[in-house]
């Protein structure tokens, strides 16, 4: 057997099994060691299968399971518009590698140079499917890269890329479009059904769809991916955790629901949050569904609005470890969370004591701790935008800074 890292790294560094190109009304796919042109189609999706099943076979044994006689290679689409009526299918088992034009298989350009644009025209609810096979545990490795992906269909539902089979897979470098956030499709949906996988999306730009990224594997990183004008911009569905995944960087703009967090489990970290929209959204752009989210460094865009209150859902469920968060606009940035000591003279009758918090909004916990023995007594606290309310039912002693308060705020 062939040792399978070895195999998926020979698949991004190796010259192409075939490469496919157009001449504007047929697409063409060209052996890359003959030269000579095997296939020729109007429909890229019938086209990539015959070529996927002409790749070499391979066998290979991995954590104690051997795969036989899946194909093995890497295919090329030129610069082009292709129109795909039939789903592409990468069987169960298979090491392929499908690359847009770039100048190079490894070069990191801009989205917008990318060249090889995919336009789905089918009547099916899916443009490519990483299938699982008979049962979930196949190790699939599969790269897509460099391609513009586009679902030009609005009276079809379904997924435009369906991963459902795959151990390991990367995507990198892709742009993914659909007909907008009201029609039932989804842009890329890393489906749950296997036992294991590992799954890496890095320099995604998915927009225009009800759900642009669906999250059910646990096997997750995620690193550098924006998502535009989406009912649900990334919605993670799965009870455990990411384990040896997790999310590094997201940008949002102009989602109804930025992220959302389904089912319960452990805490899901993110590194980095970008949050962005045109005008106030119509409610909360963070909602959590019994998971909390622990996120590193937080900003939004712009602050006309009241981003800490309308942004989160389920408040108490999302942690911010910085104690602020950046804004583009003024303030430059906004506390969530502030501590402090205050110190008050007593007069015998004066019973509330107000404490300037700082935060952005009112708070939505609030700690206070008597300071001295004076300001020990029943009491209770409230809290609006600006104060935090210490309540006494007995007026503290007449003293000279004779009240002190230990004092903790988080929105």
């Amino acid at each position: 057997m062939r040792d399978s890292s070895k195999i998926y790294k020979d698949i991004t560094e190796t010259v192409a099994s075939y490469i496919v190109f157009t001449d504007g009304s047929r697409y063409y796919a060209k052996n890359g060691s003959t030269g000579m042109i095997e296939y020729s189609d109007t429909d890229l999706g019938r086209l990539i299968n015959n070529v996927i099943n002409a790749l070499p076979k391979t066998s290979y044994t991995e954590l104690n399971e051997t795969v036989t006689n899946t194909p093995y290679g890497r295919i090329i689409i030129r610069e082009g518009k292709y129109d795909v009526y039939t789903p592409i299918v990468i069987p169960p088992g298979s090491i392929i590698s499908i690359e847009g034009a770039e100048p190079t298989a490894q070069s990191h350009a801009p989205i917008s140079s990318y060249a090889t644009a995919l336009v789905y025209k089918g009547t099916s609810n899916v443009m490519i499917n990483v299938s699982k096979g008979s049962y979930g545990y196949v190790h699939s490795k599969v790269r897509l890269a460099g391609l513009k992906l586009y679902w030009s269909r609005s009276d079809v539902s379904g997924t435009a890329v369906d991963w459902a089979g795959a151990f390991m897979g990367v995507l990198e470098r892709l742009t993914v479009n659909g007909p907008g956030m009201s029609y039932p499709v989804t842009g890329i949906y890393l489906r749950s059904e296997n036992a294991s996988h590992i799954t890496l999306l890095q320099d995604i730009d998915i927009g225009g769809f009800q759900y642009g990224l669906r999250v059910g594997q646990e096997h997750v990183d995620i690193y550098t991916i924006s998502v535009t004008a989406c009912q649900y911009g990334i919605r993670v569905e799965l009870s455990g955790s990411f384990k040896r995944g997790g999310i590094h960087g997201l940008q949002f703009f102009n989602n109804v629901v930025d992220f959302y967090a389904i089912g319960d489990g452990v805490p899901i970290f993110i590194d980095v949050m970008m949050l962005e929209h045109s005008s106030a959204p119509p409610g909360p752009v963070i909602t959590t569904n019994g998971r909390k989210l622990i996120i590193g460094q937080l900003t939004f865009t712009p602050c006309t609005w009241n981003v800490i209150t309308s942004a989160f859902d389920n408040i108490n469920n999302i942690i911010l470890l910085s104690d602020r968060a950046s804004c583009h606009g003024t303030p430059p940035h906004l506390l969530v969370r502030n501590k402090g000591t205050a110190t008050f003279s007593g007069d015998g009758t004066t019973t509330q004591f107000k404490i300037a918090h700082g935060l952005a909004t009112a708070p939505s916990k609030i700690q206070v701790t008597p300071g001295s023995s004076d300001a020990k007594g029943d009491f209770y606290v409230t809290g609006d935008s600006t104060y935090i309310y210490v309540n006494y039912a007995t007026a503290p002693p007449t003293g000279t800074n004779n009240v002190v308060l230990y004092w903790f705020a988080e929105v």
